[in-house]
């Protein structure tokens, strides 16, 4: 078993900044699919960040980032919707 590392632009927030009365909430959004966890390393469950993607590189690699500031704006509305939360943008690598 491999482990791969690339590189995202997120909409989200921190596990850190998020209260224990939102964890049950968010871990149920994460599992359905509806946001992502972005561990900053392998194994690194509710540790960096959770949101959704904007951009994700592919393993160990680069892409062209392509999107637009309207796209930001619709993801962030989209993350407020399922959490309640101000989401922020966040340039984030992530384990697996």
């Amino acid at each position: 078993m491999g482990v791969s590392y690339n590189a995202a632009i997120v909409v989200g927030a921190a596990w850190e900044d998020i209260n224990e009365d939102a964890i049950d909430n968010i871990d149920e959004l994460v599992e359905s699919g509806d946001l992502h966890d972005f561990p900053p390393f392998y194994d690194g469950y509710r540790e960096g960040l959770f949101g959704l993607y904007i951009v994700n590189s592919p393993d160990y690699g680069y892409c062209e980032m392509e999107y637009t500031a309207q796209d930001i704006e619709v993801a962030k509305q989209r993350f407020k919707e399922l959490t309640g939360i101000d989401a922020k943008i966040y340039l984030t690598t992530m384990g697996s």
